[in-house]
């Protein structure tokens, strides 16, 4: 095959009439069409058309309509660029995505149909040219859009649910989501597993696999718990998609936590699941007022009874062994459910003193939200912020004490419920409606 060494005056002639499609940027590269735009790569890549014809006629493909040989061409152009020499898509595509977004009737010539195209095998070389160009596109078009054959992916004992390209053309046109419904061939009963293979020639890469195991928590993610308090938390566990019944499962409590000391644990080393596959476990709380010299990473020394302005949570974990599950940060392969447990202070209802006074019972309720949060209630007056409630001053507490007790007093669901992270004292409102009834003693 015998190429040109230099650019011919045949598609240059054409530049001015894509130049009028391609007023925007082109969603190839973001490639505008300019007058000395160099066309040698694009004139290069053409020879593989070339060779497709080539091919067609060794392969005696039978002759056809010559639109359905130049669109085989442009086949096998486009296939060889995608996959051979990608980075030469956006200078495959740009011209001619320019040119078919031209107004054809702006254009000087006159035939526009594939019927026209086959009867005039003479027609002017421009002529020829813009037909080129649709068929680069509509090649492009089919190439992106062509199924794998289930036959490169299936395996023995697999059933292909269906297959993706991952092409940016393709993503787009499915809006990022792809969707494959499940034959009926199938069996969603079975105990078989999914998995995305990556196929490429006779390679067949895992991408992403099922794993056989799985462990689903059944509880809420996070528990606030009060000092001394505990709760029930339930999971299940699954085998290729069904329950398993007695499994262990590893209950496992955070050994070291930078911010506050461990104050919550699961009770028991492990669990063992039912037949429905589930499990329920413990989560008990620490006593706040006395934890026994437990070590305190903020004050780094021990703590016996911890202080009401601070926060105090750690993590517990279940977990179950998983040898699909690789975890990077972890050295072995289990498959972990991480709860997250705060515990509040709480104060005894059978310890309440007949007369609370500030100091000593109703202060120390609203030491969190002093040491975090000073100036959370302020408003702008006049160009400067003003203070309306410290909640670390007696007069002022007590001169919205109902505003307070109505927004404390209200359930956790309602918007205006105080304070919004939910982390009042456990019985802290009961000091404070006592406070108010006797007196409001300092």
């Amino acid at each position: 095959m015998v190429v040109a060494g230099e650019e011919a005056a045949f598609w240059p002639r054409l530049r001015p009439a894509a130049r009028g499609g391609a007023g925007r940027r082109l969603p190839c590269g973001g490639r505008r069409i300019r007058a000395d735009l160099d066309l040698g790569v694009f004139f290069d890549l053409l020879a593989v058309h070339e060779l497709g014809h080539a091919f067609h006629q060794h392969g005696r493909g039978g002759s056809g309509p010559r639109w359905a040989q130049e669109m085989f061409a442009n086949v096998c152009l486009h296939a060889y660029v995608a996959e051979r020499e990608p980075d030469h898509l956006p200078v495959l595509r740009a011209f001619p995505q320019a040119l078919t977004a031209v107004d054809a009737a702006t254009l000087p010539f006159h035939l526009r149909t594939l019927s026209e195209f086959e009867a005039n095998l003479d027609m002017p070389g421009l002529n020829y040219g813009w037909y080129q160009c649709h068929f680069h596109v509509a090649a492009g078009q089919l190439y992106e859009r062509r199924p794998c054959h289930a036959a490169a992916v299936a395996t023995p004992g697999t059933t292909v649910v269906g297959t993706f390209s991952g092409r940016h053309e393709e993503m787009v046109g499915r809006g990022g989501l792809v969707v494959l419904p499940l034959p009926d061939a199938v069996d969603l009963a079975g105990r078989g597993r999914m998995e995305v293979v990556a196929v490429r020639g006779d390679d067949h890469v895992p991408v992403a696999s099922e794993t056989e195991w799985d462990l689903v928590l059944e509880s809420d993610r996070g528990l606030t718990l009060a000092s001394t308090g505990s709760a029930t938390v339930s999971a299940r566990v699954y085998h290729r998609n069904h329950p398993a019944s007695g499994q262990r499962v590893r209950l496992v409590t955070q050994a070291h936590n930078r911010k506050s000391p461990i104050v919550a644990s699961l009770v028991g080393d492990e669990v063992v699941t039912e037949e429905s596959g589930r499990v329920h476990a413990t989560v008990q709380a620490a006593d706040l007022t006395a934890m026994g010299n437990v070590p305190d990473p903020v004050t780094e020394g021990p703590a016996t009874s911890l202080p009401w302005d601070r926060y105090y949570g750690n993590y517990v974990f279940l977990t179950i062994d998983n040898p699909l599950r690789r975890n990077p940060w972890r050295e072995e392969a289990t498959e972990v459910v991480e709860l997250a447990v705060r515990v509040l202070h709480r104060v005894d209802p059978d310890r309440l003193p007949a007369q609370p006074s500030w100091e000593r019972d109703v202060r120390p309720l609203f030491a969190y939200q002093v040491r975090y949060f000073p100036w959370l209630h302020a408003r702008r007056d006049k160009g400067r912020w003003t203070r309306f409630l410290d909640l670390d001053d007696v007069d002022a507490v007590r001169s919205r004490a109902p505003a307070i007790l109505n927004r404390l007093d209200r359930t956790d669901d309602d918007f205006l419920k105080m304070p919004q992270s939910r982390d009042f004292p456990v019985g802290g409102v009961d000091v404070l409606r006592r406070w108010t009834e006797t007196g409001m003693q300092r």
